[in-house]
């Protein structure tokens, strides 16, 4: 038996499935996009122009993004603001040089600095006391802002050139690539979101959790101004899966993603059994049929909500139903 257990190990890891990093992505999703022709030549997180007179201005109307397109805009006097400079809060200021320092000044006073790999041209981003660097060696580091101490560094899918982000404690942090990657607060890597194409400006924050970024696509050789949204949902997990029954009863879980701190309400057949910040809940059903649960997730106005139709059986009337059947079953047989 020993003989074979290493064939068989290399069996079970050659039928086992394999990861495909491009079918998954962290916590993002397209909202709507669209395409312009040429290559993009101007962006300030509204308006985006390409160099052979495409324009499209992003409107809100009602909560919901549309375009505006047209044709030989008129150019800006002033260019597209650089993703690099400094970055203040209150008193402080974090700036990154092109010789790889990270500093951090308070009223013109230095503080701390911090050698890294490479020059980091791009502008810091922060949460609470964590700083936020992104640098031209392909990682991003993340440091105390008020110590200067390193907690990590993240490897990026290309060149730190851009402004990292953070939304609902999650790094987005964008490159020169056609990928987003995205960091939890501990570093641990929350996943990668593929774009249409290059990115070619910062990413720029809009309301309702939403973020603008323009792409060149060597494939279509045009210009793809996408809006991305924060990816909400919910989903039920039922503890026993299977066999539910009115003895036991089930605990009903509320697995959600994209949300913050939710208000969490749970309904069967319609009449609310919880409502309130607990993912979980005991279900203890009276009798037996067919039930609708339901999952609701809110929070500041955004709802998701799933549903799962499921079957419970009492195990009395199983009982006598089994032996119900195996009393016909002798009958025929005599």
């Amino acid at each position: 038996m020993r003989k074979f257990l290493p064939i068989l190990l290399i069996f079970i890891s050659y039928c086992s499935p394999k990861f495909q990093p491009d079918k998954f992505s962290f916590p993002l999703e397209e909202e709507s996009h669209i395409e312009l022709k040429g290559v993009p030549i101007y962006f300030d997180g509204e308006k985006c122009i390409t160099d052979r007179g495409w324009s499209a201005i992003i409107q809100e109307e009602n909560g919901k993004l549309n375009f505006k397109v047209s044709q030989n805009p008129e150019l800006p006097m002033t260019t597209t603001p650089k993703a690099n400079g400094s970055l203040r809060v209150g008193e402080d200021e974090y700036y990154g040089t092109v010789d790889g320092w990270v500093i951090r000044k308070r009223r013109g006073k230095m503080k701390w600095r911090r050698k890294i790999g490479a020059a980091v041209t791009a502008r810091p981003g922060f949460w609470k006391n964590y700083l936020f660097v992104a640098s031209l060696d392909g990682h991003i580091y993340a440091f105390k802002r008020s110590t200067g101490a390193l907690l990590w560094i993240g490897e990026l899918p290309g060149r730190g050139k851009y402004p990292p982000l953070v939304i609902d404690e999650v790094v987005v942090a964008p490159s020169l690539s056609n990928k987003i990657r995205g960091f939890f607060l501990n570093g641990k890597k929350a996943g990668d979101f593929k774009l249409e194409g290059v990115l070619k400006f910062p990413l720029h924050e809009l309301p309702g959790k939403r973020l603008a970024g323009v792409v060149y696509s060597w494939e279509k050789q045009n210009t793809l101004l996408q809006i991305l949204r924060k990816k909400m949902g919910v989903e039920i997990e039922l503890s026993p899966s299977a066999k539910i029954n009115t003895r036991e009863g089930a605990e009903i879980k509320a697995k959600t993603f994209g949300f913050y701190s939710p208000i969490i309400i749970f309904r069967v057949n319609g009449k609310i059994l919880s409502r309130g910040e607990d993912d979980k809940v005991l279900w203890l059903p009276s009798r037996e049929g067919i039930f609708k649960i339901e999952v609701e997730v809110e929070e500041k106005g955004y709802r998701r909500s799933a549903f799962k139709l499921v079957r419970v059986l009492s195990p009395e009337k199983e009982r006598a139903r089994a032996l119900l059947r195996l009393r016909q079953s002798c009958y025929w047989k005599k």
